[in-house]
């Protein structure tokens, strides 16, 4: 099977594919609700049931799904269906089953098929899947014996092996020239090492929106309940208000969130916060070893949240 690769019109969408690393969205990733879509996707989810299975409940699923009887939405599903049983009668003949042979009842024998006969190939099978050049070629007669199966099985590994270096020569080729047209589009320097300014620019960017988001500030006002039913309230900044949340240990008891404000840059969150310290300066608590806590009367808690929220629809005004 060929490894997926993206087609790239022009330099311009080589440059983003590999500065950014995005995949275009193609017509296979969207959802289709149509009936032929809906049976195909059931069809495909049975055929990895059967295939790559988690347990012996994942294997009685794909038999009872691929013995059973079916109506299709159209001929393209059935055709879908009859090649996918085909592929998976062929697979599953390296763990010894074949579709038209019912399963043990015996839970002692379904164990014993699974841990003797299922789970030691399942690594096989998968790689089947992901690199083997024609599925529907692949498998082995279940009549074989068990020593022809051994022989099949490490031939079956070294065909995988070629199609998996088969598959990485592809990726490696695409790659590079992916990285000539972002290097002929960046107007890179022949003598400069891309793949270093590739990274670079990668992490150059990350690092500045990771400067982005933090140029955010939070004014923010809290409350904590006091055993003796008195509050106390806080006025304070931060840049993550997950965080403070998580590290906030003034008082033993939990706090409250009345108010947060959003500013454009933490400055600006700092400006107010001071500004607000100094209006509330006789209502702070004295003796206490943070100077952001304050004892206020529900008028004044509420004139607070008032000028938090002024503020914060003139911060979104800008």
């Amino acid at each position: 099977m060929g490894a997926h690769t993206a087609d790239i019109s022009d330099a311009k969408n080589s440059q983003r594919a590999i500065i950014t690393q995005d995949l275009p969205m193609t017509s296979s990733t969207r959802k289709d609700r149509s009936p032929s879509s809906r049976s195909r996707n059931e069809t495909e989810a049975r055929f990895t049931n059967l295939v790559k299975p988690r347990s012996i409940i994942s294997i009685k699923k794909g038999f009872e799904y691929f013995n059973g009887s079916h109506r299709f939405p159209s001929k393209a599903s059935e055709a879908f269906f009859h090649q996918k049983r085909e592929q998976a009668q062929r697979l599953i003949a390296v763990y010894k089953l074949s579709l038209s042979i019912p399963l043990p009842d015996s839970p002692i024998e379904q164990n014993k098929l699974w841990n003797e006969f299922i789970r030691p190939q399942l690594g096989l099978v998968k790689d089947a899947i992901k690199y083997h050049a024609n599925l529907n070629l692949a498998g082995i007669s279940t009549k074989a014996s068990l020593d022809s199966t051994q022989d099949f099985i490490e031939l079956f590994q070294a065909e995988i092996s070629s199609g998996k270096e088969a598959a990485l020569k592809r990726q490696r080729e695409t790659r590079s020239r992916l990285k000539e047209q972002a290097a002929k589009q960046m107007g890179m320097d022949e003598a400069a090492d891309h793949e270093l300014v590739i990274r670079l620019v990668n992490v150059a960017k990350e690092a500045i929106q990771a400067s982005l988001a933090e140029t955010y500030g939070y004014l923010y006002l809290k409350a904590w309940v006091m055993p003796n039913g008195g509050k106390w309230y806080k006025v304070g900044v931060t840049t993550d208000l997950e965080r403070r949340d998580a590290e906030q240990n003034v008082l033993p008891v939990p706090p409250s969130t009345l108010h947060t404000v959003r500013f454009q840059h933490i400055h600006q969150a700092r400006a107010a916060e001071r500004a607000f310290h100094a209006e509330l300066l006789q209502m702070r608590i004295k003796g206490a070893n943070n100077k952001e806590l304050f004892s206020l009367k529900p008028s004044q808690v509420n004139s607070i949240i008032e000028a938090m929220k002024v503020l914060g629809r003139r911060a979104t005004n800008k």
